[in-house]
């Protein structure tokens, strides 16, 4: 069985920095009209709040599967897994 292992605060760091992204955003965007730097930074924090919000609600999701998993004592053996071909 695969087992990983999160730290209870893992969450609290992944939002932090979602949070500060947001933040750095806002002020790379409201600096835009005076920078083409200032735009391209703004769309790369966009594009990383995007892609935290993603890993977050996916390990919300896997954390929710994995006590489902417990609670139905399913034996998932997934070392096997051929990701790619």
């Amino acid at each position: 069985m695969l087992n990983v292992h999160c730290q209870s605060t893992t969450p609290l760091h992944a939002g932090g920095a979602t949070l500060v992204k947001g933040f750095l955003y806002v002020l790379c965007k409201a600096l835009a009209k005076r920078s083409a730097t200032a735009l391209a930074l703004a769309e790369d924090h966009r594009n990383d709040i995007m892609s935290n919000s993603v890993a977050i609600v996916t390990a919300a999701v896997a954390t929710e599967f994995r006590h489902a998993e417990a609670d139905l004592d399913l034996d998932l053996d997934l070392t096997h897994v051929q990701l790619c071909s």
